[in-house]
């Protein structure tokens, strides 16, 4: 465990692209390095140890830009949008405390972000792609996503939710059509 408590990971030039129906959403990131850091957020190699059962790291990402644009029916990009977010540095604090010394998994996992600066920015264009990503993030987030069916009749309903801790009496919201 003292190894995977103080792995270091670097990834350059990372871009993420998500699709659907007519939005594209990219993510770009020039360089994002991880890294376990002490009590004090300073680097440092860690361990798990009594009284303090916490274990925390920091994901740097230099460079982050956002993009959100719309694509035509053959799925070509015509106009390019101005970035949402363009070339910010963003940093990532990830704390996660455990019962025990042995414990597989945290009983809590707290995740901050800094940003010295935040330039967004959001077109007319842009607007309702945005809302219509939003309103997807809440659909999968209760559960309430409809999928097409593969055999070709209605959509159907998924079943899962990503937050289990949500209780069946929990009333999704009610999204505009």
């Amino acid at each position: 465990n003292r190894i995977l408590n103080n792995v270091n990971i670097v990834v350059n030039n990372l871009i993420l692209k998500f699709v659907e129906d007519d939005i594209v959403l990219s993510v770009n990131v020039k360089s994002a390095e991880l890294y376990s850091v002490n009590s004090n957020w300073m680097r440092d190699f860690v361990d798990l140890a009594v009284p303090d059962l916490a274990l925390r790291r920091v994901i740097d990402f230099s460079d982050l830009t956002i993009c959100l644009d719309r694509r035509n029916a053959s799925g070509k990009i015509e106009t390019y949008q101005d970035p949402l977010l363009y070339r910010c540095p963003v940093t990532c604090r990830i704390h996660s405390q455990y019962d025990g010394l042995y414990s597989k998994y945290p009983t809590t996992t707290k995740i901050n972000f800094l940003c010295e600066k935040l330039d967004l920015s959001l077109t007319d264009t842009q607007v309702p792609m945005f809302f219509r990503l939003l309103e997807l993030c809440i659909a999968i987030y209760y559960g309430t996503l409809k999928l097409p069916d593969p055999t070709g009749s209605e959509a159907s309903e998924v079943n899962f939710a990503l937050n289990p801790q949500l209780e069946s009496s929990v009333d999704p919201p009610i999204m505009g059509q």
